[in-house]
């Protein structure tokens, strides 16, 4: 089925979590996974925290302090994005349901339902493809270039200094004992996966959310356009259906809104957070030191694609709801009876309102937000520099 092909890989991300999503069942033992992966996880965000206050106390640069901040931002993202789905479980394994009954609900010979479906598919298909090259690439290259710093060292000057992918404070001395690097470094690159697998589940599970929503809503309005039949009895008929369908539309709605309300809130909060660091240091970064570049210039482009991404289709979704509107009222609800007349009319006051992603009730998900984040990561930005020179 062309449903779960599509979220296959962020079932896989999500089972490695330790989240069971309603695509699958998972072995009971691996439920447990997320508290152990949370506490791997915030071995290292607390060590980043510990070296950050050091770092403060001893009057490090700027720019060095920079570069930790970033990694702790998007641990704390992960969190806020898998402990809703953990906490509100059945409500995530309800909405992935009653969205593949939708899904087995569209019917194939009608030409208008299959260039949909095949068109949300391909557009949902490529995203995730490039969602996938985006994250190997980063957790790569960032998990990496310690050991590539070391070599380049070893090679030009005959002697290196051990390194790690970000800056963290251990109760005891890493770079003592090979062992203990070793296990840190080990240790680390785990982390970063865990966090990419987090965001990567949790952001692709959202779009496919947002386009297959969206794509009901369209073949929602198709049908209200054409609800008038041949016959009241008919027309009564098509009326239920679409009334049906569009209350079913409206839960899940209202059900990806309690898994993704509160994370969507810290994602706006930290997604100019962490635009703003990756564009400080990628600014005052010397034209020779490649690696900052290498590291910096994915994070920025990562960081950028996701928050477009989720107020694209937040805004898709607010289109596509409102434009029910549009489609009832295109309807030849003129030859219907007086009483469907009313329906209709009650059906119209009900469309107005517009079904969207919140960020926690603070303000609406859609392109208008992209720019804000934007504008106040650039002022942001402009104040460090400010403070940086």
């Amino acid at each position: 089925m062309d449903y779960d092909r599509t979220l296959y890989l962020t079932s896989e991300a999500f089972k490695f979590s330790g989240i069971e999503m309603g695509y699958k069942r998972i072995p009971g033992y691996l439920k447990y996974l997320y508290h152990f992966n949370a506490l791997w996880l915030y071995a290292d965000v607390f060590g980043e925290f510990f070296w950050l206050c050091e770092g403060i106390a001893m009057g490090k640069s700027i720019d060095l302090l920079s570069r930790v901040a970033p990694c702790s931002a998007l641990c704390i993202l992960s969190t806020a994005k898998t402990l809703p789905m953990v906490t509100n479980n059945d409500i995530l394994k309800d909405a992935v349901l009653k969205l593949r009954r939708l899904h087995q609900g569209v019917d194939l010979r009608n030409s208008f339902e299959c260039d949909e479906l095949m068109k949300t598919s391909a557009i949902l298909k490529n995203i995730i493809t490039v969602l996938v090259v985006g994250f190997v690439c980063a957790v790569v290259l960032f998990t990496s270039m310690p050991g590539f710093l070391m070599a380049y060292d070893f090679f030009t000057t005959g002697t290196y200094q051990l390194q790690l992918p970000f800056f963290t404070k251990y109760f005891v001395d890493v770079f003592a004992d090979a062992r203990i690097y070793t296990f840190v470094y080990l240790h680390q690159f785990v982390s970063t996966v865990l966090v990419g697998l987090n965001i990567f589940a949790a952001d692709t599970l959202f779009f496919a959310f947002c386009s297959y929503v969206k794509m009901h809503f369209r073949i929602l309005g198709h049908y209200y356009e054409n609800i008038v039949g041949q016959s009241e009895g008919e027309t009564r008929n098509n009326l239920r259906r679409c009334v049906r369908t569009h209350q079913v539309l409206i839960k899940l709605v209202n059900q990806i809104n309690i898994l993704y309300s509160k994370s969507t809130l810290v994602n706006i909060m930290t997604s100019s957070f962490i635009i703003c660091l990756c564009g400080f240091n990628i600014t005052i970064t010397k034209s020779k030191d490649m690696s900052t570049y290498l590291l910096f210039i994915p994070f920025l482009m990562n960081s950028l694609t996701e928050i477009f991404l989720m107020c694209f289709f937040g805004d898709q979704m607010i289109d596509s709801s409102y434009n029910i509107t549009q489609a009832v009222y295109s309807s030849r609800w003129y030859d219907a009876g007086e009483d469907l007349k009313r329906s209709v009319l009650l059906i119209l006051f009900r469309s107005q309102q517009s079904c969207k992603i919140t960020a926690a009730n603070f303000s609406d998900l859609h392109l208008r937000s992209f720019t804000t984040i934007l504008s106040r990561s650039w002022s942001y930005f402009a104040l460090l520099r400010t403070m940086y020179d």
